[in-house]
Order: structure tokens, then sequence, then C-alpha cells
């Protein structure tokens, strides 16, 4: 689809829901305060929907107290729901109930392979970041973007770049954070709380999950796991381990790190990998989808038996 079409869409609606996946990352948090904002100053009647807290380190951005859960959402239906970096409506939790509802919806993504369920869908998976579709939507509705805007934009072009060292980035990521940084993004103050602040739950946490470190196939896949009863120790939550499998993929000669997240319902597993294996092909098998090197998926199964299933699927992909 076009930019003009989905820029006529969002301007012919007044009552607007941005909503975005669970287990929610830098990427669709900043990018859904981004366009809030920007929604915000034209006029349009917003809100932001997440079926999942807020992780600790983004909490510093601007407006993210405003971010509402499914359940508080008013009743009466919306003109438009735009859901951003989520190509599977089953990952918006509680909020698909609004999006059904809803009487036009829109999808801004980049992830491949995903299936359209929107009613318009602009993908481009080109971009290193939902952020970068955001920019270019709320410079083509005019709206001025200030350090408010830049600072949510900016942090999420970070954290789906890992700090512009994942091979996503390309220059036209460069073009817009370089933008982004004359509109008043603190760069400093992003990679201080994205990257280097840390609580003590979160280290506590982050000791106790790599004391399961597992590595196997010659060094060439690594893995850990945690259950609830680490993040009760620890006094964490499950968004405090999140970046914990970059320390599993930085390992040398490791291919694949995989974290396993044990859960009530079943085992919820993030893949990683370094050079040549597609983990999004392998997640996809299991329903699960992402990026080449950067996937997840969620196996309704006992630990081992998930472990197994996953790790022979590995096995055959190096």
């Amino acid at each position: 689809m076009i930019l003009n079409d989905i820029l006529n869409v969002i301007k012919s609606a007044q009552k607007i829901i941005i909503s975005t996946h669970i287990i929610p990352d830098g990427d669709c948090i900043g990018s859904s305060l981004g366009l809030y904002i920007a929604l915000k100053r034209i006029g349009k009647d917003v809100n932001i929907l997440l079926d999942d807290n807020i992780p600790d380190q983004y909490k510093f951005l601007p407006y993210c107290q405003e971010i509402l859960h499914p359940e508080f959402a008013q009743n009466d239906s919306c003109d438009l729901f735009i859901t951003l970096d989520n190509n599977d409506i089953d990952r918006l939790g509680k909020s698909k109930n609004k999006f059904y509802e809803s009487k036009k919806t829109l999808c801004l993504d980049h992830h491949p392979g995903g299936k359209t369920f929107s009613d318009y869908n602009y993908i481009n998976t080109s971009a290193s970041a939902t952020a970068e579709i955001v920019y270019v939507i709320i410079k083509s509705l005019s709206v001025n973007i200030d350090k408010d805007i830049a600072d949510c934009l900016l942090t999420a072009i970070i954290t789906d770049t890992g700090g512009f060292k994942f091979d996503n980035v390309t220059p036209y990521t460069f073009n817009i954070s370089s933008d982004l940084l004359s509109c008043g993004a603190d760069i400093k103050k992003i990679n201080e709380m994205v990257f280097d602040r840390m609580s003590i739950s979160k280290v506590k946490l982050l000791s106790r999950v790599l004391s399961t470190l597992e590595i196997v196939e010659d060094g060439k896949i690594g893995y850990v796991y945690l259950d609830e009863n680490m993040l009760k120790e620890c006094g964490a939550s499950s968004s405090d381990s999140e970046g914990f499998i970059n320390y599993i993929k930085n390992i040398d000669g490791v291919e694949i790190a995989l974290i396993f997240k044990i859960e009530e319902q079943g085992i919820r597993i993030s893949l990683r990998s370094k050079e040549y294996v597609n983990v999004n092909e392998i997640a996809a098998k299991f329903g699960g989808g992402g990026h080449k090197k950067a996937s997840g998926c969620f196996i309704d199964k006992d630990f081992n038996t998930a472990k197994n299933i996953i790790l022979d699927e590995c096995r055959r992909s190096l």
C-alpha cells in the first residue's frame, strides 16, 4: 500500500487507538509514543493500549504514563486502530478485542513473513525499526518533530539496531537518526537508560540466569533458562530479562543463542544468531516470527520437551 493511502486513512479518522505486541520492546514502545504525540498535536483523540507492563528502562520516555491497559479503554469503538511493530494479531493480547471493534484497522510494521490481518497494511522490511516508518508518516503529516517525539523515535531505532551494531542498519537509518538528534533527541540519556542502568534485582536475575548456561554442538549453540522461582528469588519481573540473550550470543564460537522462559502456560523462547542462521525460519515452524537474526516463539509443552524440539531445529540449521 502506498504512503498517500495510509496518510488519507489517518487523516480521515478522529478517534484512534494505537497498540502493539505483548512483551514490549524499545521499538514498539518508542514508535507508539512518537506516533501518539504526533497525532495528538494535529487534534486527534488518541489512546495507546498495551497488554503488558512497560519495562523499567523505557519509563523515562515522555507520555509513557498515558499508556493504558486494554481493560481501561473506553467501551465505544474507534475510527481507526493502528497496530505497530506487530505481524501477528494474537500478539496484540487483550487489545485484540478493541481491534475487532474498530471501524478501520491499520498495520505499520517492518517484520518479514507476517500475515496481513488489518484493513490497511504498510510493511517495509528494509526499515531497521518500525520507528523509521513512523518517522516518515509524521513528517508526511507535517508535524514538527520536537524533543519528545525525537527521544521516542531514536530510542526505538537504537534498541532495534542494538545501538547501531546490527546489520539491519542502513544509510537511511543514520539519516533519520541524524535528523532526530538535530530535533533535540538526547542520545546520551537514551543509551544510559536503555543499556547502562540496571536495578539490583536485574543484576541478581542476570547472575541466576547465567548460572544455567549450557553450550552444545561444539560451542555453536548456547542457551539459558529462567522460571518464576528465579523471578521471585530476585524480586525481578520477566521484562528485566530483556537483553540477557546477548550475553550468550556474544560468547566466542556461538552461532545460535536461546533463552527459555518457563511460564505456567508453556515455554516462551527467544532466539538470536550471529552470522548465518535464519532463526526466523526456526521460530516460524512453531508459529513465531521476527527477524532473520532475532526471533521468538511459544511452545505449549513442558520445558524439556520444548527445549529438545527447538534444539533439534537449531542443529539442523547449522
